[in-house]
């Protein structure tokens, strides 16, 4: 019931993922519009973001499944694990492009 994964928890909803979502498109906007590898940043951009946003609803449902809720780790968890997914997809690409 305390923690610092209660204050995630209680201030956010769907409005504020709707914020993020909105702010990130207009982000990878901004970054395509500078000309920086427009072609390859689009690919992580369309196919990367829906299956973070898949993996941590995945996540959270799993946590709240087998541990009673989220936890200031479980939250750490996630995020880290969603990094390393979205490295791995960079990696996995710039080697198949060779």
């Amino acid at each position: 019931g305390e923690g610092l994964g209660r204050t995630f928890i209680e201030h956010t909803g769907k409005k504020e993922l709707v914020k993020a979502t909105i702010i990130a498109i207009v982000f990878v906007a901004l970054v395509c519009a500078l000309g920086f590898r427009i072609s390859l940043f689009m690919f992580y951009a369309m196919f990367s973001m829906p299956l973070l946003y898949a993996f941590s609803f995945g996540a959270v449902w799993f946590f709240q499944r087998h541990f009673d809720g989220m936890t200031g780790d479980s939250f750490g968890a996630v995020h880290e694990l969603a990094t390393l997914m979205f490295l791995m997809m960079i990696v996995i690409n710039n080697t198949n492009l060779r």
